[in-house]
């Protein structure tokens, strides 16, 4: 008997009917000449007479309760896609020798073989080595061409080489790259930052992740307090403090490493509800709020309306720093969502895309925070006691090339017509998408914010972390992505959808719809 995913479509404020102990729905076995007769009494059957002893499924039934009776969806057979999957990653194979023997020698010196590990983590397939990329697309060394719809998780969004940034980075590279002073390039810089994102000050780091890191350190100093308040399925960077989930009310490590007490003061809360962040600043000892606009790290999960606005209120009330992450989001819009949405915030980080590829992140301040840097102490950096100043800065910091290459880039690339030109495309993108979805009556949605475009497998799209895990379909995910990549479309990571990066171009998105609407084909066949 095939295997068919059984999972209802969401309710807003309904929690999913089968959850697993990773947050994925698992599979269970269900007659598919029985699909119009399956009634929630019959789930439970289903359900029940599978489970034995196994917790994670007699879960299931304790979740029936919560559920209406509503329409189901079964149209995705896991053993098709399961067959799909193992006939895609032997093309995959066959088609990247190369790097496969690249792959092997790699091992000898680095773990896994490349020098990052999320280069093999973030994919169910082995990573290609990339020969050259131009625009949006790529080529690896085994001659295979990519029209990129990832583009390095947003850092790319401009192109792989915009012709100014390039320019001035290679000018400035010749003139001197590491001073340990400032170049004028910083002051347009920054007054760029302060008009386009609207905070006063700002400071400049190499990596977002460092951004947020000294954030939240001038944010315990400036309220004297030590908790940090997060919502669940976000990515502030790998900041041990911000690397924490929820486990029933306790926060606990995220990843192997972090330790217990690193997490100790940081709250882990559901995006959109405003409830359980009240009960948390209710506590008095909260110092930092860091949110992002929308989440993007778990799907594209949208604010319900007046969320932001209740966040900023409450901050306010109790005496909490507000930051907005839009390390992820500055490339859905022009000045980020924050500047779209018309919202307010303490502070503010970017990252990633802001200077073309060239390292480089920001936080903007309320003059609050700024006033923690600007207090006067001149330092004896040769005696062995305290130091009265924020342990801020880094060598690489705010360095000639980077500034040179994010004034470009602000100036020239990430221009408002450039934006509005790729956000039509992403439009085009996310109505072709559903059209497949309408052709096919598969019962699932697309979100589009700006240049993201997600499709959810649900006709109702979830507002926070859970409801994403309790709609998804992780093989199928997997699937996508090594589908499309044997067909020349290098996809986002399976927890998000594409980004249409400023140098596409409609035969770009031609070429996602036409080989996204071959793969549903098939599946759906």
């Amino acid at each position: 008997m095939p295997s068919i995913l059984i999972r209802p479509k969401w309710h807003a404020r309904n929690r999913p009917l089968v959850t697993g102990t990773s947050g994925s729905t698992p599979a269970v076995q269900a007659n598919p000449s029985a699909v119009g007769e399956l009634r929630v009494s019959t789930l439970v059957e289903i359900i029940l007479g599978q489970a034995g002893t196994d917790l994670t499924l007699k879960h299931a039934f304790c979740c029936l309760v919560f559920c209406e009776s509503r329409e189901l969806d079964l149209s995705v057979n896991l053993d098709r896609v399961a067959d799909l999957k193992r006939r895609e990653d032997a093309l995959f194979s066959a088609a990247h020798a190369k790097s496969q023997a690249a792959l092997e020698r790699g091992r000898r010196s680095m773990p896994h073989g490349v020098p990052m590990s999320w280069m093999t983590e973030l994919y169910d397939h082995p990573p290609m080595f990339v020969a050259e990329a131009d625009g949006i697309q790529f080529t690896d060394i085994d001659g295979n061409r990519y029209r990129d719809f990832s583009l390095g998780i947003t850092a790319a969004f401009c192109g792989h080489n915009p012709a100014p940034t390039v320019t001035a980075a290679a000018r400035q590279l010749a003139k001197g790259s590491v001073l340990q002073l400032p170049t004028e390039d910083a002051i347009w810089v920054a007054e760029e930052l302060r008009r386009r994102y609207r905070q006063p000050k700002w400071q400049f780091t190499v990596t977002a992740s460092q951004a947020n890191s000294e954030l939240l350190l001038l944010s315990r100093l400036a309220t004297g307090r030590k908790k940090i308040l997060v919502f669940e399925g976000k990515y502030h960077g790998h900041v041990a403090p911000l690397l924490a989930l929820d486990d029933r009310g306790a926060s606990v490590p995220e990843y192997r490493g972090i330790q217990p007490e690193e997490v100790k003061h940081t709250a882990v809360v559901r995006f959109n509800d405003l409830v359980a962040v009240e009960q948390v600043l209710r506590q008095q000892n909260v110092a930092l709020i860091l949110s992002e606009p929308a989440m993007t790290n778990l799907g594209l999960i949208k604010p319900v309306a007046g969320f932001h606005d209740g966040l900023r209120s409450l901050a306010r009330e109790y005496d909490a720093i507000l930051a907005i992450d839009e390390t992820q989001t500055q490339a859905c819009s022009y000045g980020g969502l924050s500047r779209l949405w018309d919202l307010s915030s303490d502070a503010f980080v970017i990252g990633k895309s802001m200077a073309g590829g060239v390292p480089l992140a920001a936080y903007g301040m309320s003059e609050r925070l700024a006033a923690e840097i600007e207090r006067s102490a001149h330092p004896d950096y040769l005696a062995s006691g305290p130091i009265d100043q924020p342990a801020l800065g880094g060598t690489m910091f705010a360095n000639a090339v980077s500034m040179a290459a994010c004034r470009a880039n602000l100036g020239e690339v990430m221009t408002i017509a450039a934006y509005e030109r790729a956000t039509s495309l992403a439009a085009t993108l996310a109505s072709g998408l559903q059209a497949v979805i309408d052709n096919r009556r598969l019962p699932w949605s697309i979100c589009q914010i700006g240049t993201r475009v997600w499709c959810c497998y649900s006709t109702v799209l979830p507002e926070n972390a859970d409801e994403v895990r309790g709609c998804d379909i992780p093989a199928l995910r997997d699937l996508q992505r090594v589908y499309l990549a044997n067909r020349g479309i290098w996809d986002f990571g399976t927890w998000a959808g594409p980004i249409v990066g400023l140098p596409a171009s409609e035969g770009d998105i031609d070429a996602y719809l036409g080989a996204w609407s071959e793969l549903l084909r098939e599946v759906c066949n």
